[in-house]
């Protein structure tokens, strides 16, 4: 992000080629050994004050943030945003541009992960061929609603008509909406993007045991918790499959709402939890800042109360509770939305038909609150510090149980990892064939050799103009 040297960053602009401008500011490129496809975001105008300097520019406020003479936040940055399931900073770089007939002018480019295959919001698209019943009653906290319930209070469509009489309700039938195996993959890649973000987790590794088969979490210690804030179907992009997988990477996006909130304290106040590293706090959604102290106050006065009040800090347990409704929303098509996860949690998830182990986790994520505990668990999970690494650790040996399963969408599903195992495979079984290809050329010429020393004759140097064709 020098203004004074533009050779490098030619250089590394070079290595791209410009397809087309998307929308204003925003180009399709492609990395030239590749072809792999990215974004191109010219933030020159948020950088520098006048662009057509092309010596040195006048620098905007948020670039001396990022880089100034004794601090680089932009080479952090660079570092955090960069994980296979967040939408990453691949590359940054400056050139001369000019428009027809116009001055040269510095143009900055920072550039983007490009997820093709669009985003969750547009699997959850509601049918509008088909109506269903609303829960319009008097208390949402309450039993599911009886027919006559329904009836009175409203629901739309009205209930059919036979002979006069309205019909009884069609029985609640368990359904699926979208396909389990794409449950599971949405599930572990968010996972793997906010343990990161959480935890400093970047992925699960096999543990240094050779005699385990056990999948361990490694968290950064001294890793300051960034909360997401804006888990949504729509901020929820998918790239298209590279091989044979179904399934393409998924990645978590869009973050103009993120926090880094640093570490309170609360276990020196708090005997329930003695934590050693202390609890992030973020100030609840459509804040951008609250003081410490307050949010300390009111992160006391309601803990992890549900649902969310108005002026409830915003904590690790919001951003799982948030998740739980992306998931259940992708369960069953007749939810819109599903704010606060009220307790009829179990009653949603009896009509739709998914495994025990993924509704189980649901569940989990949506009610799981750090502080109760019990004479027989002190703690659902043994690392309070690190709770999103931990639930990662589950899920992840949830979803290997159920892969191994006999579960006919689990014995089909073709996954990342088996594509690149085939691939694996495919550049042995070529490099083979080269060998072996090798081998009997080398043997073809032996036995060539050989017959002409058997015959008496005379090897001479192969002439092109003296052979007769």
């Amino acid at each position: 992000m020098q203004y004074f040297d533009i050779a490098p960053h030619v250089e590394r602009a070079a290595k791209y080629d410009f397809i087309s401008e998307t929308s204003p500011g925003v180009w399709k490129i492609c990395r030239k050994n590749d072809r792999t496809e990215f974004l191109a975001h010219d933030v020159t105008a948020k950088l520098t004050v006048d662009p057509f300097q092309t010596g040195v520019a006048t620098e905007t406020d948020l670039q001396f943030l990022l880089q100034d003479e004794f601090t680089n936040l932009w080479d952090t940055l660079e570092r955090i945003l960069n994980h296979e399931n967040l939408v990453s900073i691949v590359d940054a770089f400056f050139v001369q541009k000019s428009d027809a007939g116009g001055r040269p002018r510095l143009a900055y480019y920072i550039v983007w992960d490009f997820c093709n295959a669009g985003n969750l919001g547009n699997l959850l698209v509601p049918d509008t061929n088909r109506h269903y019943y609303t829960r319009k009653v008097k208390d949402p906290w309450g039993p599911p609603p009886t027919d006559e319930e329904l009836i009175e209070a409203g629901n739309s469509p009205p209930p059919h008509w036979v002979d006069g009489h309205p019909a009884p309700l069609i029985p609640i039938v368990p359904e699926s909406h979208l396909p389990e195996s794409l449950c599971w993959h949405v599930l572990l890649s968010l996972l793997r993007g906010l343990a990161w973000l959480h935890d400093g987790t970047f992925g699960i590794e096999r543990s240094p045991d050779p005699e385990s088969r056990a999948y361990i979490v490694i968290p950064d210690q001294n890793w300051e918790p960034i909360l997401h804030r804006n888990i949504t179907p729509m901020n929820i992009f998918f790239q298209h499959p590279v091989r044979d997988e179904w399934y393409g990477e998924c990645k978590l996006g869009n973050y103009s709402s993120a926090f880094i909130s640093n570490h309170f304290p609360d276990g020196q106040n708090n005997p329930r939890r003695p934590h050693h590293r202390g609890k992030a706090l973020a100030p609840p959604l459509g804040k951008s800042f609250q003081p410490l102290e307050e949010l300390a106050r009111l992160d006391d006065k309601y803990g992890y109360t549900m649902p969310l009040q108005e002026d409830q800090p915003y904590t690790i347990i919001s951003e799982w509770r948030a998740l739980a409704e992306v998931l259940l929303r992708m369960m069953d098509k007749k939810l819109k939305t599903y704010d606060s996860l009220k307790p009829d949690l179990d009653y949603i998830l009896e009509r739709v038909d998914y495994t025990d182990a993924l509704k189980n986790i649901v569940i989990l994520m949506a009610t799981y609150n750090p502080d109760v505990q019990s004479e027989e668990n002190p703690f659902r999970f043994v690392n309070q510090d690190c709770l999103t690494s931990e639930l990662l650790l589950l899920v992840h040996n949830q979803w290997r149980a159920w892969k191994e399963s006999e579960h006919p969408e689990a014995k089909r599903l073709v996954t990342k990892d088996t594509g690149h195992i085939q691939q694996s495979i495919e550049i042995i079984e070529r490099e083979n064939q080269k060998g072996r290809s090798a081998k009997i050329v080398q043997e073809n010429l032996e036995k060539q050799d050989k017959l002409f020393e058997e015959q008496g004759i005379e090897q001479d140097p192969w002439d092109f103009l003296n052979h007769d064709l």
